[in-house]
């Protein structure tokens, strides 16, 4: 675990496809106490074939952002992205 970011159960870093996805709450909600989680957006307006293809070199970046903090598991999430 990252120092910065460590949390007694645990660190998860999400990845979200848009910033308006009220599904983070429900994420959060499903997680057991003491888990911490650290979300990133991937800001996915209009859903066009080049803005999703160009949300697959987006997303190695934020993955390589939260492993750089030390978090425990990456959970990239989204459809139809992932």
């Amino acid at each position: 675990m990252g120092l910065f970011y460590s949390n007694f159960r645990g660190t998860v870093g999400v990845i979200k496809p848009t910033i308006q996805s009220g599904s983070l709450d429900e994420f959060i909600r499903l997680l057991p106490i003491g888990i911490k989680v650290i979300p990133t957006y991937l800001d996915i307006k209009t859903g066009s074939e080049e803005e999703l293809f160009g949300a697959v070199e987006l997303t190695k970046r934020k993955i390589a952002e939260l492993a750089e903090l030390q978090v425990d598991i990456i959970h990239a999430e989204g459809a139809p992205i992932f």
